[in-house]
């Protein structure tokens, strides 16, 4: 079964809440807060060097918290973040192994989509009907190790 996915509402975006959404068949929806978002970014410039990856890092785990537990054949994701599809794919993977998901593929969605259009409708309804998304669930996804102590150099003085 081939799954379609998209985003409305950019994850950076820390002013207006985030749908992602997927259908085919079966259909699912979750909604991010702005409140939630904040923490969730909070946190990553805390425990992690803040990098251009943390857009897709974030949306990565937002389709992780969409998809979980239900095996899909083949996954198609809109384009959202251009050039880091890989980034993506690896936090997909990595968070399910490749038995629940055989295929990933990224493309365009369209907005004659009915994944487009039910995360849209998310959206605008600010989640009503979709499963809403706390930071603690996205923070658990990272799962960051955390490095060991600052290793300190003395100055040798001449």
């Amino acid at each position: 079964m081939r799954v379609e996915i998209d985003q409305s509402g950019r994850v950076e975006d820390l002013s207006s809440g985030t749908a992602v959404a997927f259908t085919n068949g079966c259909s699912g929806a979750i909604y991010i807060t702005a409140g939630e978002k904040r923490i969730v970014t909070r946190y990553l410039k805390s425990k992690i060097v803040f990098f251009q990856n943390y857009a897709p890092l974030f949306f990565a785990a937002l389709v992780c918290l969409l998809i979980n537990r239900k095996p899909f054949g083949s996954i198609l994701i809109d384009e959202e973040y251009t050039g880091k599809f890989s980034i993506i794919e690896k936090k997909i993977v990595g968070q399910f192994g490749a038995s629940k998901v055989v295929n990933i593929a990224f493309g365009r969605i369209g907005k004659r989509s009915p994944a487009h259009n039910l995360a849209i409708n998310t959206l605008r309804n600010k989640g009503r009907g979709a499963a809403r998304i706390s930071a603690k669930n996205v923070i658990r996804l990272f799962a960051i190790k955390q490095a060991g102590p600052r290793r300190r150099t003395h100055r040798v003085s001449r």
